[in-house]
């Protein structure tokens, strides 16, 4: 994740900027968003079966997913509208498995593991979006689909994104926070 010292919303960046690299730390959290998000779960008392899954055993699982096809990607060339992606490195399915996570994929895909977590998942969006207590993330996703016309409507995911950075910044400030300390005690 990227924590940055001066101004939010580096996160938001799709490329890092050169000139902004004395500004910033790029810290690599592996597996932070599934785990944060198996926190939220629990919290909620939501069973998401292939998350735990997923965190537990995800190498294996990466590498086991290769090779799945998904009826993904929307072309108006294609018969039908869509054609298929497949997975072809573990890579590309961590990429799919976080897709899913921000509220894209799909549950047509030929991996039962993943069409079932693409169909709890969203069940778990839901509850997200409409729960009480994180109203903020719903009403910042509800803001920013008001000014995005001819985007899919994914405010869903984009709420439960929000809270996804949000706990990565406080981890990563906690990490600033101790490397700071960690650094004045050894002088």
């Amino acid at each position: 994740g990227i924590r940055d010292k001066l101004v939010t919303g580096v996160q938001t960046c799709a490329l890092p900027i050169s000139i902004a690299k004395s500004l910033y730390y790029d810290v690599d959290m592996k597996n932070a968003h599934p785990t944060f998000l198996k926190y939220l779960v629990e919290k909620l008392q939501f069973d998401h079966p292939i998350l735990q899954k997923y965190i537990s055993n995800r190498d294996e699982l990466l590498s086991t997913w290769i090779g799945t096809t998904n009826i993904f990607k929307e072309n108006d060339k294609v018969p039908g509208g869509f054609e298929n992606i497949v997975l072809k490195t573990k890579d590309d399915v961590k990429k799919y498995f976080l897709a899913i996570l921000n509220g894209g994929g799909t549950n047509k895909t030929t991996c039962s593991d993943l069409n079932e977590f693409y169909t709890t998942h969203q069940l778990f969006l839901d509850l997200f979006y409409k729960h009480p207590e994180y109203k903020n993330y719903k009403f910042r996703a509800d803001n920013k689909y008001k000014t995005l016309k001819d985007r899919k409507d994914n405010r869903r995911g984009t709420c439960l994104n929000y809270w996804l950075c949000d706990i990565e910044n406080i981890a990563l400030s906690v990490m600033e926070r101790d490397r700071k300390s960690t650094r004045l005690n050894s002088s």
